[in-house]
């Protein structure tokens, strides 16, 4: 109880001293601030990402591909394997009674003006059961494409990205196609163009599909859908879930952009780790006389210790909170293009938590040392600085 009661008090001291250090203070404060704004921000575009993928990401869809293709670009399954595929157990009917399964191919066209990005035109060719496959696809202007025409539907997001409009057309090998209509659909739908998956191949020579795509009657069918179709002797194909699949398309973006911000937070941090640490000395040495004067009547070594890592922990949760306050104003739902897709900026109140809890561990590590010093100070060489 004596322990506690004195490390209460003296963390009361420190706080009512704060005053006569503002300028160790201020600069301690915009020190874990920009440290922890840059980390954050530059994690908002992981978060983002991760966000579009998501959003669009069905468990109950599977997306079968070639056994050797690790996306769906490819043209790898043909067209008289279709049908053997649909016959898989657990996939879904409309009201209808037509299966919920899409044969799919994907191509990409450099756009008419170029973009800093660098991005081309992501252009999917779907079937009658294509739209029914994307959350919340709607046309929100101008109309559907009609299957055997030459002609596409635009994504919103795509539109903002590439400065498209219906009306407008898309240069494809054989000429110009019109984009009749836009559309709407959760997450990274909203980036491609769509168009009649048969023409589409058609045209460009494909010889078969990117990926068949099912909707399963439960997320629980998808084990025994992939072993009939990774077991049936006259397929050869692979399957994931949706989710899975997304992750794949997204790890090369997010790994990229996570390490380039934990480089940028782990070099900036030993740049802080050591101002903190030498502020937090001067800290200490302008402290001996209040700190030798405790000492004198009766208090110990571990509160004295404890009021300077106090110190540290509070000026450092502020700057944390102002970092991740700055990065939120900035940067939160900020657009960005990134090759081919649009995402919206993330800084979600878990990304601030990480970064306060990147910031209080630097700020442990930088009082540790000056806490000793308090601590190990004799008590004798303590007494002749009073």
């Amino acid at each position: 109880m004596v322990l506690i009661r004195q490390i209460t008090l003296l963390c009361r001291l420190t706080l009512s001293t704060l005053r006569q250090r503002t300028a160790t203070s201020v600069t301690l404060v915009v020190t874990m601030a920009c440290v922890t704004g840059v980390l954050i921000s530059m994690l908002s575009v992981t978060a983002g990402i991760v966000r579009e993928f998501s959003n669009a990401a069905d468990p109950a869809i599977a997306v079968v591909m070639p056994a050797d293709a690790r996306f769906d670009d490819s043209s790898g399954i043909p067209r008289s394997a279709v049908g053997t595929i649909t016959n898989a157990p657990g996939i879904a009917r409309n009201p209808q009674g037509k299966l919920l399964a899409d044969s799919e191919v994907l191509l990409y066209v450099p756009p008419a003006r170029h973009i800093a990005s660098g991005g081309e035109l992501r252009i999917r060719g779907i079937g009658a059961a294509g739209p029914a496959l994307r959350p919340h696809f709607a046309i929100v202007s101008g109309r559907m494409f009609r299957p055997g025409r030459q002609e596409l539907i635009i994504g919103s997001r795509a539109q903002q990205g590439f400065g498209l409009k219906v009306g407008d057309t898309v240069a494809m090998r054989n000429g110009a196609w019109p984009i009749v209509g836009a559309f709407r659909a959760d997450g990274v739908f909203s980036d491609e163009l769509l168009g009649d998956a048969e023409t589409i191949a058609t045209v460009t020579h494909m010889p078969g599909f990117g990926s068949v795509q099912v909707r399963l009657d439960a997320t629980t069918a998808f084990a025994a859908f992939q072993k009939w179709l990774t077991t049936n002797p006259a397929l050869t194909v692979s399957a994931l879930t949706q989710p899975s699949y997304f992750d794949r398309i997204a790890a090369g973006n997010v790994g990229y952009f996570t390490a380039m911000a934990y480089l940028t937070g782990v070099i900036l941090s030993a740049g802080a780790l050591f101002g903190s640490m030498n502020l937090l000395y001067g800290v200490v040495s302008r402290r001996t006389r209040e700190m030798a004067t405790l000492r004198a009547i009766g208090y110990g070594a571990l509160p004295a210790a404890t009021s300077v890592v106090f110190e540290a922990l509070l000026l450092s949760l502020a700057g944390a909170l102002a970092g991740g306050g700055v990065a939120w104003i900035l940067f939160s739902g900020h657009e960005i293009m990134l090759d081919e897709n649009v995402y919206t900026l993330l800084v979600s109140p878990r990304l601030v938590a990480f970064g306060i809890g990147w910031a209080l561990v630097l700020a442990a590590l930088g009082s540790l040392l000056p806490a000793i010093r308090v601590g190990r100070l004799p008590l004798t060489e303590a007494l002749r600085v009073v």
